[in-house]
């Protein structure tokens, strides 16, 4: 629950047409809640962009559980049911993949900056294995991404292209190749 001043009751218009209305306008509410970049929130503000951020809250939280100890409830406050964090904001922000459970309950215009099973095109020693199975499939048009090695299941092919390029660049009398090695994490 949370406190909040009573006021008249008044209409209000979230419709998916009034929001589209508050994006073009500059008026988009992002949920930067689950963001730990001080750089995303610095953009949004400067894009006029208004940003939510339910930690933030937690100060206000304190004060609101002080005012229930006192009693004050009653004195110009009235407790109301607590929305779920960022209910109609237009944008939630998240550093990493978002709930499905989340996302199934996003209204039409919402967006997020991430999406379903995109960890398959982000993490590198996935989009290595996923590269070099479309590269089975079609080679000529696969072609573009350096050679990859998913070690430790494909060590020995590493090793034995290392060796191999070794040789020829002693025989050659050129310099040896670097590999990049990336962790898979």
């Amino acid at each position: 629950m949370a406190l909040k001043k009573k006021k008249p009751l008044t209409k209000v218009n979230n419709s998916p047409h009034n929001i589209y209305l508050n994006m073009i306008s500059g008026k988009i509410k992002a949920d930067l809640t689950n963001t730990r970049y001080k750089v995303i929130k610095e953009c949004a503000l400067e894009l006029g962009w208004k940003v939510i951020n339910h930690n933030e809250n937690k100060a206000k939280q304190s004060v609101i559980e002080e005012i229930k100890k006192k009693g004050d409830i009653s004195k110009g406050w009235e407790e109301v049911p607590k929305k779920p964090p960022g209910q109609m904001v237009d944008l939630y922000w998240n550093d990493i993949a978002i709930d499905p459970q989340k996302l199934t309950s996003m209204k039409r215009f919402q967006r997020v900056n991430h999406f379903p099973a995109m960890s398959g095109i982000t993490r590198k020693a996935t989009l290595a294995n996923l590269l070099l199975k479309m590269q089975g499939l079609y080679p000529t048009d696969y072609n573009f991404f350096p050679k990859s090695w998913n070690v430790p299941f494909q060590m020995m092919r590493l090793k034995t292209e290392i060796a191999e390029n070794k040789r020829k660049a002693y025989k050659a009398g050129k310099p040896v190749p670097m590999y990049i090695v990336k962790p898979s994490d």
